[in-house]
């Protein structure tokens, strides 16, 4: 069993994707799992334990599951790692938060962008 990096698509249209994605972005917390990032495409890109793969991608709400590979000597993979270690790095600080400090807006390292789903405006 290993951590894997996947590409989860959804099913749901632009209005109901900001329901959807928090649904399945609690879901694979739920299981140890982190969202390294959110595309503006309704895309997710989590990592989670491949041992549970069966059950994300069979939730109703997830079109494709697939798994994804950065190519270690592209310039834009060293970008994509610092910003998922960020993301990675702010679940792990909320996760183990005491319940009055996750009430809080935590306190992120600086040049951090919090993980914030984009809405599409039509």
């Amino acid at each position: 069993m290993a951590v894997q990096t996947y590409l989860i698509q959804l099913k749901t249209d632009r209005e109901g994707d900001a329901g959807a994605r928090e649904a399945l972005a609690d879901a694979i917390a739920g299981i140890g799992g982190f969202i390294l990032m959110a595309t503006g495409a309704g895309m997710i890109i989590p990592a989670f334990d491949d041992s549970n793969k069966a059950r994300i991608s069979g939730d109703p709400a997830v079109a494709l599951c697939s798994g994804v590979t950065l190519n270690p000597r592209g310039a834009a993979a060293e970008k994509l790692k610092h910003l998922f270690a960020r993301n990675v790095a702010a679940q792990l600080a909320t996760r183990g938060a005491p319940a009055a400090q996750t009430a809080q807006e935590p306190s992120f390292p600086p040049g951090y962008r919090p993980l914030r789903w984009q809405q599409r405006f039509s």
